[in-house]
């Protein structure tokens, strides 16, 4: 009977507390937040429209190099390959945010790539001249100053780490040059290979992404910057990317400094075996194949040859091109000289090699058109 008793009053008691109580506690989680319209006006006056300006008259390979550097270096005759010249003017647009309050700005390396004048439009249509102090093609990210101003606010910077599948996000930017558009959705996926390049890991989202939207913020509901609007998948509709924003965190040290990311290198060129030869021919289905060495670079004084095929480096398979970049890039940010061992297969048989990395030289002071490792 006693307990039955206890059981009618714990009835009693649970049913004394109303339904929209328990909802209420449930979705405080929820009240915290700001509502879209509330954040969305908070994030803005952080969000800045670029327009790029180029002013070339430059002529350039088929591929993008400029051929006076290319006759140059090789000390060939001017007029060996077809040329192309960049238009007289061209005009680019993109977006970025401010990540402090002096001034810096984070966008897209490919939306300031030929940029001769960088203009920054804020919010409130206030334009800034911008200066590009760094920028790196492997990782698609720049960074920009513009003179501290009253009207811009820097935006917080979350952790990408942290990101949940699912996790609702909203992207701002200037899509077609239409300033300040905002699109929502969800993280669709982590961690995506989309092929652009050897340090692929980006945040799929189904929130629309489209030209213009390049380097603008993708930020979560608290209002944090969680990625960098990069790409989106032409051939489908709700597929878009973004580059984590650690991966800024990063590098950003870097490119305030060096003006670029201060990496190491092999000092060759190189690629997967299977876009080159046929296996049956080589005797070796994977690795990296020398295709070509820089003359008393790394590689060539410690004596790897033209037609090795790199197996492996510091005891870890590499089974592809990518793989020997990403492993030789857990060394960027340091200017002390690493040593590694590569295991080379040579006329059918397996050689090590003592490599000792050199920091990579700038872009101006290497043979342009080539992807060096």
């Amino acid at each position: 009977m006693e307990k039955i008793i206890l059981g009618l009053v714990g009835m009693a008691v649970a049913i004394s507390f109303p339904l929209h109580s328990l909802q209420a506690a449930f979705f405080t989680q929820e009240k915290k937040l700001k509502s879209l319209p509330d954040l969305v006006e908070s994030i803005a006056p952080g969000v800045v429209n670029l327009q790029v300006t180029s002013n070339p008259s430059k002529e350039v390979l088929p591929w993008g190099a400029e051929l006076d550097d290319l006759f140059k270096y090789f000390g060939l005759p001017n007029t060996m390959f077809p040329r192309q010249v960049r238009p007289e003017k061209l005009d680019a647009r993109g977006s970025g945010f401010v990540i402090d309050e002096t001034g810096y700005v984070v966008t897209n390396a490919h939306v300031v790539a030929y940029a001769d004048t960088i203009v920054a439009i804020l919010h409130n249509e206030v334009r800034l001249k911008a200066k590009l102090i760094g920028k790196d093609s492997k990782y698609d990210i720049a960074l920009l100053k513009v003179e501290p101003n009253q009207n811009f606010r820097p935006l917080p910077l979350g952790d990408s780490d942290k990101i949940r599948i699912a996790e609702e996000v909203i992207a701002i930017g200037n899509p077609f040059g239409l300033q300040n558009t905002v699109t929502k959705g969800i993280i669709s996926a982590k961690h995506r290979t989309i092929g652009f390049g050897p340090f692929d890991d980006f945040i799929q989202t189904d929130a629309a992404i489209n030209p213009g939207n390049s380097g603008g913020p993708m930020f979560n509901r608290k209002g944090e910057v969680i990625g960098v609007n990069a790409a989106n998948q032409r051939s489908g509709q709700g597929i878009g990317f973004a580059i984590p924003i650690n991966t800024v965190k990063n590098i950003e040290p870097d490119l305030k400094k060096y003006g670029r990311v201060l990496r190491q290198w092999l000092g060759i060129v190189g690629g997967s075996v299977t876009n080159y030869v046929d296996e049956s021919a080589l005797g070796i289905a994977e690795g990296v194949l020398v295709a070509n060495l820089i003359k008393d670079g790394p590689a060539s004084r410690a004596g790897v040859k033209f037609g090795d095929v790199i197996m492996g480096a510091d005891g870890e398979t590499i089974k592809t091109k990518y793989d020997l970049q990403k492993m030789i890039e857990k060394n960027k940010g340091s200017k002390i000289p690493r040593k590694i061992v590569l295991k080379i297969f040579r006329d059918r048989k397996e050689i090590l090699k003592h490599v000792q990395l050199e920091i990579v030289p700038k872009d101006e002071e290497l043979p342009p058109g080539y992807d060096y490792i």
